[in-house]
């Protein structure tokens, strides 16, 4: 690989400019050159993410695994904890337990390495938002309990996505980065 700056370089300017097209390749050498230590790799990941944590997350973070190559699950969890407790967890936030799982909730599944701090729920893995189609059901519920039903579904939906709003700001006041799917406690 040509000057590690100067992809970097080049890497950074079509972050900043969202040209994503521009920076995966560059990117994937990067991260796969085996010259460069893994920490440096992690670092720099870790200030892409600092620079804009919602961006990093839809076009960088669903790449990772496979732009380092193979990794094993340990591997994948050091990396994980790494990026974790250096960019992303608040004053006083610990790590209580890892393990491999997934959340669902009624339009993703969260699958990965859990990690379950004092604070919250942090899945490194994959997201897969499922289909809104559903099966039309004959001779199913009510119109009423179906409205009923669907107030309750907004309202919880609503109010999750208050505290997710408030917890990423709460991240963005103090400058932390996202790696991975939070769900708050």
């Amino acid at each position: 690989m040509s000057n590690i700056t100067d992809v970097k370089s080049q890497i950074l300017s079509a972050f900043d400019n969202r040209l994503h097209k521009k920076f995966r390749k560059p990117l994937a050498l990067f991260l796969r050159d085996p010259l460069v230590p893994r920490e440096e790799k992690l670092d720099f990941l870790g200030a892409l993410s600092l620079k804009d944590s919602e961006y990093f997350m839809e076009t960088i973070y669903p790449g990772i695994p496979y732009q380092f190559g193979k990794l094993t699950i340990l591997e994948l969890i050091e990396m994980d904890e790494h990026m974790l407790k250096k960019y992303c967890f608040m004053e006083g936030e610990d790590i209580k337990t890892v393990f491999i799982g997934s959340i669902l909730d009624k339009k993703t599944t969260t699958s990965g390495r859990i990690f379950l701090t004092n604070y919250r729920i942090i899945v490194c893995g994959t997201q897969i938002t499922r289909s809104a189609q559903k099966k039309v059901q004959v001779g199913g519920p009510s119109l009423t309990g179906m409205l009923v039903r669907s107030g309750i579904t907004r309202h919880r939906k609503a109010i999750r996505k208050a505290i997710t709003k408030a917890f990423h700001k709460e991240l963005a006041e103090r400058n932390l980065g996202e790696w991975g799917y939070y769900f708050p406690i």
